[in-house]
């Protein structure tokens, strides 16, 4: 039996990395309205900040978080340690550079795993805070989730998702290359027979993130999403630095393929999906440079990455 329905699990990683503490504090107060107006729910805001208490500061007065200090780890290990601290039976991540964009976030993430019988995770929408140039960043760096509800999905973004305890159990987050485990999870959850749906309905909005920080760590997990899986993608690495256009066409192509099924769903009109279509190559040769610096790397050193989503 579990203590709890739903714990939801904040962090504070995100603030070293160009985030605001007023959104952080959205977030929460965001998070302790549901479990404040919700029976069974917990919220624990994972405190991995080298600055002390941080976390009881952005914290102060809700009731509903508690926080757990997670000092000094990375990403993926302060939000493993709050699953290791928590009480419910389903774990709903929901990073601080996020707030749900309607009511009825944490509802809709819930009806898909019990659809299933919680034997799946619940993959939600997420997007850049709403502008033109934002919107194609949301394309680029979060095209994979465009579908219907209800649709099997090989990856996730780790700001907006929600496990079964049970199915974490059976995967759990895995120790990769990278800062964040997302999409070599997101591909064992498939291979094992559990893949993830998407969840239109928990839609999230995203902090923009600062532009050349965020493109260099782009371009660079493009290039190590492939270290761990051992996938076909992954061949290309024995060219080194000579793979570097290879990636960018890639990237680009599916780009295109993206806009042209789902640039409603992302809220484009058309003729703002005409001009992201001109805009589309530019933006994404900013990645070039990470691609490059990842292709770089020697496999005996290929370890850690910069900043992250």
């Amino acid at each position: 039996m579990f203590d709890v329905e739903v714990t939801i699990i904040v962090e504070t990683f995100n603030l070293g990395e160009g985030s605001f503490q007023p959104t952080l504090r959205r977030t929460l107060v965001a998070a302790n309205r549901i479990a404040a107006e919700r029976d069974g729910t917990e919220v624990l805001l994972a405190d991995c900040s080298p600055a002390q208490d941080v976390g009881l500061q952005v914290a102060s007065g809700l009731t509903h978080v508690r926080v757990i200090d997670c000092a000094r780890q990375s990403y993926d290990e302060s939000k493993a340690t709050a699953i290791a601290r928590s009480r419910g039976r389903f774990i709903v991540f929901l990073d601080g550079d996020c707030v749900p964009a309607k009511p009825g976030w944490l509802d809709a993430h819930l009806r898909t795993m019990r659809a299933l019988h919680g034997r799946v995770a619940s993959f939600g929408f997420t997007q850049y805070e709403r502008s033109f140039f934002q919107d194609i960043l949301s394309i680029l760096d979060f095209g994979f989730l465009q579908g219907e509800s209800g649709d099997t999905c090989g990856c996730y973004a780790c700001n907006n998702v929600a496990f079964p305890r049970e199915v974490l159990e059976a995967c759990p987050l895995p120790v990769t290359s990278m800062r964040c485990s997302c999409y070599l999870h997101g591909q064992q959850l498939e291979r094992g027979g559990m893949p993830g749906r998407l969840t239109r309905e928990a839609h999230v909005l995203h902090e923009p993130k600062p532009f050349w920080k965020e493109r260099l760590r782009r371009g660079y997990d493009h290039v190590a999403a492939h270290w761990d899986d051992g996938g076909p993608d992954s061949q290309v690495l024995r060219y080194g630095l000579a793979a570097t256009p290879l990636f960018y066409l890639r990237e680009l192509r599916m780009d295109y393929r993206r806009l042209r099924r789902g640039w409603r769903q992302f809220g484009l009109t058309r003729s703002a999906a005409i001009a992201a279509a001109l805009i589309l190559p530019v933006v994404r040769f900013a990645d070039v440079p990470g691609i490059a610096f990842a292709l770089a790397i020697p496999p005996r050193r290929r370890t850690g990455v910069p900043a992250a989503t």
